[in-house]
């Protein structure tokens, strides 16, 4: 059926999980939300013009987090909490990153977007490297290769380490966890961030997470949609899309700074009644 220009999705989730996320619903609905205000953040950084790296870079991460934040929520709705937690580590690195480049935003910004090109031909480097390769394959990077080169050549010094060989770092030569610190999110990396890439890994201790009324002799991982994790996965999407809007409101001076933090202000708010009303879903 279409409605609005939209079709329906083809899948169910079961009526007792329906009942469950209609509990949650509060801290759900905060999370569509925040794509509102995304949007107008959105809108608005495109009709000030973009003239600038840094204001490319800004709306290339903010454009990635709102389809990011879509597919958390979509993913919440529907009982997949634990996918949900692992794209969380996309927002972190987003809102690690665009504060990052904010500390120098003339040079970042530019090394930031022409990394791209220079990491592919890195990468056709490394696969030309191996000893054998599919019948053909070879000349298909030898020309990836030989057509990156006139680009990349003149930038493949800002990417060396000290010694001349190419960064295992990406665009900034340091890893996440570096420039966490250097943007004062260094605790948020050790608390939350290592959690979400335990979910993206899929170790054993997310299986803990995903076993609902485990006994000693029984541990075995549910197969389909259930609550586990899913107002995690809100909680901590919505709230990082909300802090890379507000780093984009304040670096650019969007006139939208109440919206954001009263959205945020909502999302404490749905936090603490959902956690009051149903504390389980937060275990």
């Amino acid at each position: 059926m279409v409605e609005n220009g939209n079709v329906q999705a083809p899948f169910a989730i079961p009526t007792t999980l329906a009942i469950e996320l209609y509990k949650a619903g509060e801290l759900l609905d905060v999370g569509d939300g925040a794509q509102q205000v995304g949007q107008k953040v959105l809108a608005q950084l495109q009709a000030e013009g973009i003239d600038s790296p840094y204001k490319y870079v800004a709306l290339f991460i903010l454009s990635k987090a709102l389809k990011t934040i879509q597919a958390v929520q979509i993913l919440a709705r529907c009982g997949y909490g634990s996918d949900g937690l692992s794209l969380c580590a996309v927002l972190f690195e987003n809102l690690v990153d665009l504060l990052y480049i904010g500390l120098a935003p003339v040079r970042r910004a530019r090394r930031f977007m022409q990394f791209e090109n220079v990491q592919k031909f890195y990468q056709a480097c490394k696969v030309l490297k191996r000893k054998r390769l599919p019948k053909g394959r070879r000349k298909i990077y030898e020309r990836y290769r030989d057509d990156l080169l006139p680009e990349v050549r003149p930038l493949l010094r800002f990417f060396e380490t000290a010694k001349g060989k190419p960064t295992a770092h990406g665009w900034s030569l340091k890893s996440v966890s570096d420039r966490a610190e250097a943007v004062k999110a260094g605790l948020a990396y050790q608390e939350l961030y290592w959690v979400f890439c335990a979910h993206k890994h899929t170790t054993p201790m997310v299986a803990v997470g995903l076993i609902p009324n485990a006994t000693p002799d029984l541990l075995i991982p549910t197969n389909g949609p259930d609550m586990a994790g899913v107002c995690h996965a809100a909680e901590q999407a919505t709230e990082l899309f909300l802090k890379i809007c507000l780093v984009i409101e304040k670096e650019f001076n969007l006139s939208l700074r109440a919206e954001v933090e009263k959205c945020l202000e909502d999302l404490q708010n749905a936090v603490h009644a959902v956690r009051k009303q149903n504390p389980r879903f937060f275990e």
